[in-house]
């Protein structure tokens, strides 16, 4: 039997994906810590981003990329990161509750905006469709 230690503040830790945020904007997750007992909701300005889907660091609050000293976080905000996919249709990761939300290795950014929560990020590779 194993069990879940709760781990300070520091990253990485598990985390579950709870819901998709954002509507169409795919990339974007709600979730709940595992291995460390806190939030990432859109209430709380603290949803996570799927770096394969997305490749950029958005700001908490919004969708837009953050930046450090002048330097953009942004990449192309495409999933794959320009791999050809021509006939390949990209799908939500599994989102939920116990037993269905997808686990991930989750990282909490340095960054903290004032008004915008803290980034948080996580690299997963989603299912596929192909035609």
């Amino acid at each position: 039997m194993y069990t879940i230690t709760p781990v300070s503040a520091l990253t990485p830790f598990l985390a579950r994906l709870t819901s998709v945020v954002g509507g169409t904007e795919s990339g974007r997750y709600a979730w709940t810590g595992l291995s460390r007992k806190i939030e990432g909701t859109s209430l709380l300005n603290t949803v996570a981003t799927n770096l394969y889907e997305k490749n950029r660091i958005c700001t908490p609050g919004a969708a837009t990329a953050q930046s450090v000293n002048g330097a953009s976080w942004d990449g192309t905000n495409t999933w794959g990161h320009g791999q050809d996919a021509t006939g390949v249709t990209k799908l939500d990761l599994p989102v939920g509750g116990e037993g269905a939300g997808t686990i991930v290795v989750m990282h909490q950014g340095h960054i903290l905006e004032s008004t915008g929560g803290t980034t948080f990020w996580f690299y997963a590779i989603s299912p596929v469709t192909c035609a």
